[in-house]
């Protein structure tokens, strides 16, 4: 545990103000390097910056980007927004549920993908949208997903 919170402590270092306004752009520096959001980064963040717990856990759990739950290497976020819902974002996310044998909200056993919902990914005109990290696939159909995901295996297996 040690360990983890000089990791915390390095991170949140790099705010030298500790303000509010570094909250965000902090939890997300302390999930891009140890994977997740934990109790023991929200206590370390609320005892130096002054900040409630409650406020902190407030903050971190609005965002969908912030997790307090490890992900898989690669996160899968199907838009089901109203223009992807017309074009059938759902045949995609039962798609990706199938090949994976996962739910919305969980991880792959082997730690490569998770896969979640998201309201809008802001793709519209390109409908229907994936995400994959940061990778955006328009226009996707429940055909082209094995064939998304290979290509992510096989990245996975290269360690790209």
């Amino acid at each position: 545990m040690a360990l983890y919170d000089n990791n915390i402590d390095l991170i949140t270092d790099r705010f030298r103000n500790k303000q509010r306004r570094d909250l965000i752009p902090l939890l997300l520096a302390i999930q891009k390097e140890t994977g997740t959001i934990s109790e023991e980064a929200v206590s370390r963040i609320s005892e130096q910056f002054n900040i409630p717990v409650s406020k902190v856990y407030g903050v971190a759990s609005f965002f969908d980007e912030l997790c307090f739950e490890p992900r898989g290497k690669f996160v899968i976020k199907v838009c089901k927004g109203t223009n992807c819902h017309l074009y059938h974002s759902e045949n995609i996310t039962h798609e990706i549920e199938k090949q994976l044998r996962i739910k919305p909200g969980e991880t792959t056993r082997d730690g490569i993908f998770s896969l979640e919902e998201v309201n809008c990914l802001g793709g519209c005109d390109i409908s229907p949208v994936i995400k994959i990290n940061d990778e955006v696939h328009a226009g996707v159909s429940a055909n082209l997903v094995k064939d998304i995901l290979e290509d992510y295996i096989t990245k996975a297996a290269g360690n790209e």
